[in-house]
């Protein structure tokens, strides 16, 4: 045995992926044969599995790859998740604390030492100890089928092949959404027209935002794309890649402004965008002072 989990229950995801070791299939189906629980979760695994294999195949588009590629380069990575012991761990030698924090500190060592001593002393069932105690069980992610699926989706789509839409159900407030919101809703809000172009800038000082509104531009081969951005004088900061626009699709972007800023434009850059514009703005807008 060399990669089977302790609980023999955590091994479903694996087994209905087709991802664990030969020599630890057997002892997986044996478990899962005495198991009602666990053959009830396999079931669905694996008509899961099936269902995303009967997806009809279809080649992304060149814009929704460019649109997951720009997501990709503008999209920072999350921190890890630690537990309580696991933060204090990275911390390094602790410095003198007063009294009162001193107190609070012995406390929480003293919890998550005792939780991970009821960890280590878990058997292999489901997650109770002899005391009573409910223990969560935390599966590793390579035995978790969410995250076999997330990277099958993220893969096929990067390399062109089946497309499979991935909604969230929660989450934070979308900033899009809300400057969009305070820029319809302002009183101040003017409308700017670029010059020998379609669409228009809906520019709101009290928000800080500009609603841009793009239409009409051309298609753009997949390397390419259009880049926004909000200029103050000379200087040009980056506001988002127009994934739709390059793919000659109307589009619209809440672009969030400040004072001194003085235009907005967008040029033709490389499909990953550029740290500046590599070119004279082929659609811009003149913000008032």
């Amino acid at each position: 045995m060399t990669s089977m989990t302790p609980d023999p229950h955590l091994n479903t995801g694996a087994l209905a992926l087709d991802a664990m070791p030969d020599d630890e299939v057997t002892e997986a189906v044996a478990h899962i044969e005495g198991c009602e629980s666990c053959a009830a979760e396999l079931a669905g695994f694996l008509e899961t599995a099936a269902l995303l294999g009967s997806v009809a195949s279809e080649v992304p588009s060149a814009a929704l790859r460019r649109a997951v590629m720009a997501a990709i380069a503008i999209t920072p990575q999350l921190p890890p998740v630690v537990g309580h012991h696991e933060r204090h761990d990275r911390r390094g030698p602790r410095h003198a604390q007063p009294a009162d924090t001193a107190a609070d500190t012995a406390a929480d060592t003293a919890a998550a030492t005792a939780a991970d001593t009821a960890a280590d002393a878990q058997p292999a069932t489901d997650g109770v100890l002899s005391s009573g105690t409910v223990v969560p069980i935390r599966r590793p992610w390579y035995r978790r089928p969410a995250a076999f699926i997330a990277a099958a989706v993220a893969a096929v789509v990067i390399g062109g092949g089946v497309v499979v839409a991935v909604s969230r159900t929660s989450g934070p407030p979308d900033p899009q959404v809300a400057l969009a919101q305070c820029v319809q809703q302002a009183g101040d809000a003017e409308v700017l027209k670029p010059d020998d172009a379609q669409g228009e800038v809906r520019f709101a000082p009290s928000c800080n935002a500009a609603l841009v509104d793009v239409s009409g531009l051309r298609d753009l081969p997949a390397d390419r794309t259009y880049q926004l951005w909000v200029l103050a004088g000379s200087n040009a900061r980056s506001v988002t890649l127009l994934t739709q626009a390059a793919d000659g699709e109307p589009q619209v972007w809440a672009a969030p402004t400040q004072a001194g800023d003085t235009a907005i434009g967008i040029t033709e850059e490389p499909a990953t965008g550029s740290p500046q514009p590599t070119s004279n703005p082929i659609w811009a807008v003149t913000l008032p002072a």
